[in-house]
């Protein structure tokens, strides 16, 4: 995988990893035969885009809200099974605990991703389907797909007239992922400040948040380190000494 082509690269600053936070924190809970350890391999350097997860239905169900779909799915479980594009991941987990906390008895099922997932709940061959709403977001501007309710702390950019869950009634189902830039442990401080400083001026592009935006990521200020391990003072600015 991506993680361990950065991994056997030198660490010269040549070559970065754009990846979600999952891999990075959550794998090393779960998978005992990761061939790199994230705490040590790698260091991030800024967030670049927060990414939100939804419950989204076929656009012509029956079930309008959060709470229709918790109402039908206790009432009748088997025909209510909710899909989810990855296993062992935070959506994942995140699905896992919405089922807990409604009562409601759904069965998740995993697919390959979040293409098939979206073909069957076009074809209602599945009731439900979470995943992150940069997968669903086109669907329900077009009337296709409807999106329920995202998990996020407040309202996703692109959906922001569908409530989170916890406006929904569910105050504890409230996470979110983004995607970092990472790179190699060792890398100069030097080096990691240019990538900083060239990613947060390109996301500062006018053009750029925008199709961001309208694909479903959440904008980030961005945040960096304070300083880079093995420095005693901040991380600079490239060009600056």
């Amino acid at each position: 995988m991506a993680a361990e082509v950065l991994k056997s690269a030198p660490a010269d600053g040549n070559t970065v990893l754009l990846a979600p936070v999952d891999p990075m924190f959550i794998g090393p809970l779960i998978y005992n035969n990761m061939r790199f350890n994230p705490a040590t391999d790698f260091k991030a350097i800024t967030d670049v885009a927060g990414v939100q997860f939804g419950l989204a239905v076929n656009a012509a169900s029956p079930i309008k809200t959060l709470a229709d779909f918790v109402q039908a799915a206790r009432t009748r479980p088997a025909e209510h099974s909710i899909g989810i594009s990855t296993v062992g991941t935070l959506l994942h987990f995140l699905a896992t605990e919405f089922v807990a906390q409604s009562h409601t008895g759904s069965t998740l099922v995993p697919y390959r991703g979040g293409g098939p997932l979206v073909t069957d709940l076009l074809g209602n061959q599945i009731s439900a389907g979470m995943d992150a709403t940069t997968t669903f977001v086109e669907y329900h501007r077009a009337g296709k797909l409807r999106v329920l309710a995202v998990a996020g702390d407040k309202r996703a950019d692109a959906l922001p007239n569908v409530p989170t869950f916890a406006e929904s009634g569910f105050p504890n189902l409230v996470t979110s992922s983004r995607y970092l830039l990472y790179v190699r442990t060792g890398t100069a401080p030097e080096a990691a400040a240019q990538w900083y400083d060239a990613v947060r001026k390109i996301l500062a592009m006018a053009d750029v948040r925008e199709k961001l935006g309208r694909t479903g990521y959440d904008l980030l200020q961005g945040r960096r380190r304070k300083t880079w391990p093995g420095m005693r003072t901040p991380l600079p600015r490239a060009g600056r000494r």
